[in-house]
């Protein structure tokens, strides 16, 4: 196979891609137990969670947890809402979330792209340590709010499930059925 980079290249990449990966995984992670405690502080179904959340960007969900946390009586609330704001608030989290990554000499180039207004890059280093690092604070902020959520892996299995199950049923409010006052 012919690639458009050199060996070298790919050596450098081999050793950032799995963290990154490490990293996105456990994002991903996160946004589902996210999904699950907006349900759970709005005491609805998982599937009914699914049908709010799913295409809510990251931002409004997260306004919106913290808004339920903070006006609920949980026992656990400022543990919550601590462990919670760790995660979002992680400074490079941003730039491992959106950014490319570009390898480069024993360090990772995350270029960061945006075009609010204007198109702009910057594109931050950090060597293979400190990306270890983010992942570890991730990953303890991680668990952290799970424990504070008194959240089970039977849980997140159950939520997941529910979504699953809810594939390839009707759309709401989008075939012939009315929702009309009148009916």
């Amino acid at each position: 196979m012919n690639l458009p980079i050199d060996k070298k290249s790919l050596v450098r990449k081999a050793e950032f891609n799995p963290l990154v990966d490490l990293f996105l995984g456990a994002w991903a992670s996160f946004e589902m137990t996210l999904d699950f405690a907006i349900g759970k502080f709005l005491k609805i179904s998982h599937a009914q969670t699914h049908l709010i959340t799913a295409g809510m960007a990251f931002g409004k969900r997260a306004n919106l947890l913290a808004d339920l946390v903070g006006r609920s009586d949980h026992p656990r609330k400022a543990e919550i809402l601590g462990t919670f704001n760790r995660l979002c608030g992680m400074p490079k989290r941003e730039i491992f979330v959106h950014s490319l990554l570009r390898p480069n000499d024993g360090e990772g180039h995350f270029l960061a792209r945006s075009a609010n207004g204007q198109f702009k890059t910057k594109s931050p280093n950090f060597t293979k340590d400190e990306v270890m690092d983010q992942l570890r604070a991730f990953a303890v902020a991680g668990s952290d709010f799970h424990i504070a959520l008194g959240v089970t892996d039977a849980d997140i299995q159950s939520f997941a499930a529910a979504a699953h199950s809810m594939s390839g049923k009707p759309k709401t409010g989008r075939d012939d059925r009315s929702l009309s006052a009148a009916e």
